[in-house]
């Protein structure tokens, strides 16, 4: 299994992991490279983060009564080995994208915080913690993908079969301690967003000085 997404969990900057399922690899006949992605069976709804997207109450799809502490955001790496040589003894880490997405299914909104009145305002704060995971992950993209472009790796294991094993569980590896330092980085930022904000009353002057931000966000991108 590679690289799980990272789902945020409020009051917490501990990094919890939940494992999806579904994990799917493929080797083309005509080359050595292996297309990995985590992905779910049941094919929840996942939506990614653009500049055009906004969050409608029509997204908050968990009707949980227990606070489970979920947002629905999560980082999701994906990305493809290529292997090398005639007996497969090299890979290398290529095609890396990290996925900013929404789950409604696990996204509701804290009524005991945000009664109906306060509705608009609370989308506001639910799409700012999205942004800000967004911030979280063109950084991670960028950084971790200068520390692996044009590396290669070698392969333990005796025959091909072994090899293409320990290339897909090395990459895995690689990728969750490269991956680490900007989970610690978007749990904090979301937090501190969360006590800088979630508060109706104060809402909209606080939110305020995020508002240029999340501005840049959307000016620094196509999409």
């Amino acid at each position: 299994m590679i690289v799980p997404p990272y789902f945020w969990q409020k009051n917490t900057i501990c990094s919890k992991v939940f494992q999806e399922n579904g994990c799917i690899c493929f080797m083309s006949k005509n080359s050595n490279k292996m297309g990995l992605h985590v992905g779910t069976p049941d094919d929840v709804e996942k939506i990614q983060w653009t500049k055009n997207f906004r969050l409608k109450l029509e997204h908050f799809q968990n009707e949980t009564e227990i606070d489970d502490g979920k947002f629905g955001i999560s980082l999701l790496p994906e990305y493809e080995i290529e292997m090398f040589g005639k007996q497969l003894t090299n890979y290398s880490i290529t095609n890396l994208k990290i996925k900013n997405l929404f789950r409604p299914i696990d996204a509701k909104i804290d009524k005991n915080v945000w009664p109906e009145k306060d509705n608009y305002d609370a989308l506001l704060f639910y799409q700012g913690a999205f942004d800000l995971s967004e911030e979280i992950s063109r950084k991670a993209q960028t950084e971790i993908e200068q520390k692996i472009f044009r590396k290669t790796f070698s392969c333990k294991g005796r025959g091909k079969s072994e090899r293409r094993k320990f290339a897909q569980e090395d990459a895995q590896k690689q990728i969750t301690k490269l991956m680490a330092p900007f989970l610690k980085e978007f749990f904090l930022e979301q937090i501190q967003y969360e006590k800088d904000v979630n508060v109706p009353e104060n809402f909209k002057i606080n939110y305020s000085k995020y508002q240029p931000r999340f501005d840049r966000l959307r000016e620094e991108i196509s999409i």
